[in-house]
């Protein structure tokens, strides 16, 4: 059964994923585990590994390592120009 979620509670849910993969290892963080970790952080007695809430999850993970990728990708750029100053 789908859960009906609200948009402060999925905000909410986003800020806290957000601030866990910003201060963790994206080497060794599983989308399991940034589930489990932002569940505990919440303090709205959900469980993210719940059906309802893993694309919400899903999605700010993805959103995250998009764009985190592409930041990666400017700042190698920006090194490898040569500086013509």
């Amino acid at each position: 059964m789908e859960v009906e979620i609200d948009k402060k509670t999925k905000r909410e849910i986003k800020k806290t994923v957000k601030k866990i993969l910003k201060d963790c290892s994206l080497n060794t963080m599983t989308e399991k585990s940034v589930r489990e970790k932002a569940s505990a952080e919440l303090d709205l007695d959900i469980d993210l590994n719940d059906a309802s809430y893993k694309p919400i999850v899903s999605d700010c993970v993805e959103e995250f390592l998009v764009k985190a990728k592409a930041e990666s990708e400017e700042k190698r750029a920006q090194l490898q120009r040569p500086n013509t100053t």
